[in-house]
């Protein structure tokens, strides 16, 4: 049996369970998209994202793919966690124009050309693609939102 803590919460679950699975037996909700019983977990969504705390450092990981660790500390709705959720959220209209957009980087336009992420989400992790490039991206996606 392996203990570990989510959210103040402590839980001694089999050994092979992942976090969501010992979140759900605490009660304690966390979102998914992709997750369901008859498929193998791939955590494509990233919505059950969770923070993982553990030997002075805190990671964000998908709780539908993380199997439990002895002493591991799980927080399920930090800021970071909510921020990147939110992410997750706002789609990118397939076949954006990324060219429109003059204030890129090149190297962020052509990540994002070659890649066309779905979601902002998607997008913030691609490698090259800054902070400063979601920020603005965001701004023009709102800015095309309001306009319609």
């Amino acid at each position: 049996m392996v203990k570990l803590t989510i959210d103040n919460q402590p839980i001694e679950v089999k050994a092979g369970t992942t976090v969501l699975e010992a979140a759900e037996k605490l009660g304690i909700y966390i979102p998914t998209l992709c997750h369901h019983e008859s498929l193998l977990p791939y955590g494509g969504c990233r919505l059950c994202v969770v923070e993982l705390c553990r030997k002075g450092t805190a990671d964000l990981t998908s709780s539908c793919t993380y199997k439990v660790e002895e002493g591991l500390i799980v927080k399920t709705s930090t800021e970071r966690v909510e921020r990147v959720r939110r992410l997750e959220d706002k789609a990118i209209p397939q076949g954006f124009d990324y060219d429109n957009i003059t204030s890129f980087r090149k190297e962020a336009r052509e990540k994002l050309k070659r890649f066309q992420p779905a979601t902002l989400g998607q997008a913030s992790r691609i490698s090259g693609v800054t902070p400063a490039d979601i920020a603005i991206l965001l701004v023009h996606l709102e800015k095309a939102k309001c306009a319609k």
